[in-house]
């Protein structure tokens, strides 16, 4: 009653921060739920095949721990390419702002098109002598 009780409590309260933390959790209760069943199950002498239940008993005890190790492997795999697609996104606005901040040619203010040369302006300063 104690293991499924702490079952009960890792899939309500979540208590790790990553889901998959929670799930390791979850598959550790069930394989000591499974051991714990079975020694009351030998205990009783329930059980009159212990080779069938000493295999069914490795296969409970060692199962939920490797799906729930798979189960976190595969939860920071998707977390490194949700990673991987934020930074090239992040890289991509970068590289965007250095081209659009190139010259003022290419501002979007400009009645220039792009890549076109900068205009000499038509009035020159005059030198007078005045100056």
């Amino acid at each position: 009653m104690i293991a499924v009780g702490g079952l009960f409590c890792y899939i309500q309260f979540k208590p790790f921060k990553e889901d998959a933390s929670d799930w390791i959790g979850v598959t550790a209760q069930l394989s000591t739920f499974f051991v714990f069943q079975s020694a009351l199950m030998i205990q009783v002498d329930a059980v009159h095949y212990r080779k069938a239940l000493a295999q069914l008993l490795l296969l409970v005890t060692l199962v939920p721990p490797f799906i729930g190790f798979c189960w976190a492997g595969h939860a920071a795999y998707g977390s490194l390419q949700k990673l991987d697609k934020e930074y090239e996104n992040l890289t991509e606005k970068e590289d965007n702002q250095q081209s659009d901040s190139a010259g003022p040619e290419s501002s979007q203010k400009s009645r220039l098109p792009p890549g076109a040369l900068p205009q000499v302006d038509e009035e020159q300063p005059s030198l007078t002598d005045a100056d």
